[in-house]
């Protein structure tokens, strides 16, 4: 008497009481519960399940700020990391995810509880890295039955999560402001093409010099095409001119 007791639950109403002391087990009611432990790892994998994550179970054995539990398929065959955090305050919720903004290369989808913990330039700092906020009371809904299931706002948002190869392609500060500004300007087309010095006069406010390899990487990349020689120039493609919508609507 007196030893902290770890609880086992096998089923709805099926208690096992341990002590890990002695090796003494003894079956419980639910009404003899004192303290019921949030059992993460068991929370995690229902999580993935319901949400249809691609399941990362090593991590299920240890909680950290931002403990990632899975990942998001996309159509290019990489996949978008899931991470899940139980914040207890706003200080602590921004000290975690800037933490994991900093050492990611990549767009990151990151669960809280809640909404109440979310700050504004928090929100802001994720869209703006095409990553993804959202609150488990958004995403999951408890049936009459007792069991977790994805809400509609799960299916919307969750399920084209990067499905879009040309929200895919990680850019820089300086390739989104080319693209943005290619936008603004309308060229959108071959009959509306730019010239480099007025992409670069608008996008940088600098010379066509310094954009060399940024147009060339959006070349590549499919979001931008171009006319050679005499009265050529760039234009945005179908692809390029949905990424600079996208970057728009972050801002």
């Amino acid at each position: 008497m007196g030893l902290p007791l770890r609880v086992v639950q096998h089923g709805d109403e099926d208690f096992v009481a341990v002590c890990d002391e002695t090796g003494e087990r003894f079956p419980i009611l639910r009404a003899d519960l004192i303290v019921y432990r949030f059992d993460h790892a068991r929370f995690f994998s229902i999580v993935c399940a319901t949400l249809k994550l691609t399941p990362i179970q090593a991590s299920f054995n240890s909680l950290s700020d931002s403990t990632m539990i899975g990942s998001q398929p996309t159509s290019t065959g990489e996949a978008m990391p899931v991470f899940v955090a139980f914040p207890t305050s706003t200080t602590v919720l921004e000290r975690a995810m800037f933490s994991l903004l900093a050492t990611s290369t990549q767009p990151v989808t990151f669960i809280t509880p809640t909404q109440r913990l979310w700050s504004e330039g928090l929100v802001t700092s994720l869209r703006n890295r095409k990553s993804n906020l959202f609150a488990f009371e958004k995403l999951l809904t408890a049936t009459p039955s007792g069991v977790f299931a994805a809400t509609p706002e799960a299916i919307r948002w969750l399920q084209p999560i990067a499905a879009d190869p040309a929200l895919d392609v990680v850019l820089d500060r300086t390739s989104m402001d080319v693209l943005t500004a290619m936008l603004e300007m309308q060229a959108v087309s071959p009959d509306r093409r730019k010239t480099a010095d007025e992409i670069a006069s608008a996008a940088i406010g600098g010379d066509a010099n310094s954009l060399k390899a940024v147009m060339a990487h959006l070349t590549k990349q499919g979001f931008v095409a171009s006319q050679t020689g005499r009265g050529g120039g760039s234009w945005l493609s179908e692809k390029g001119q949905k990424r600079a919508r996208s970057i728009k609507g972050s801002q």
